[in-house]
């Protein structure tokens, strides 16, 4: 693969150019990118563009070391529902899906803290303030001491997917692009 990558390198002028932003701004923005790396339910306009899912990330609880249900190897979100949540700040495209999952899961999270930052959250969570719910790739990089993942038997989860306009032709570097994330 990584002659394929210099071969599209060679046919963009010598370089390959990179450019990654926070997902308000690519909303903003969305002209201005070639590709986009998103989760399906954060693309607002998807009649503008074609698609390729990449991943099918799972949606997991996280617990801390003395929660009742810590040795559990699964779970329902509705047994939390008497628990008090750690979630991500409101409009940030995690907190919708976080809270319409326990909408769909049959109650209203109690939410007492929402966070910018997966590892603050984290860290909440692990001095047993509440419990969260996040995706498994979120909790894989922003594990810590005192908390577990367990997966969740609901059938909860976020398509992470790459992005492209309909109406913008792609020339030879961008299909190989395209052809090699695929």
């Amino acid at each position: 693969r990584k002659g394929e990558l210099q071969n599209m390198t060679a046919a963009n002028g010598g370089y390959a150019r990179l450019e990654f932003s926070i997902a308000s701004e690519i909303q903003e923005n969305s002209d201005r990118y070639d590709f986009l790396i998103l989760r399906e339910n954060m693309m607002e306009d998807q009649k503008k563009f074609r698609f390729s899912p990449l991943y099918d990330d799972k949606l997991c609880a996280v617990l801390y070391e003395k929660h009742p249900l810590y040795g559990r190897d699964r779970l329902q979100l509705k047994e939390l529902k008497d628990d008090v949540f750690i979630f991500p700040e409101r409009g940030s495209g995690s907190y919708e899906v976080f809270y319409k999952s326990c909408e769909k899961a049959g109650f209203e999270p109690k939410i007492a803290f929402e966070f910018p930052q997966a590892n603050t959250i984290m860290s909440f969570v692990s001095e047993g303030v509440g419990v969260t719910i996040t995706f498994s790739t979120v909790y894989r990089e922003a594990k810590c001491a005192g908390v577990k993942m367990i997966p969740l038997e609901d059938e909860l989860h976020s398509v992470i997917s790459l992005f492209y306009r309909k109406n913008k032709p792609l020339d030879y570097a961008k299909k190989q692009f395209l052809n090699y994330v695929r």
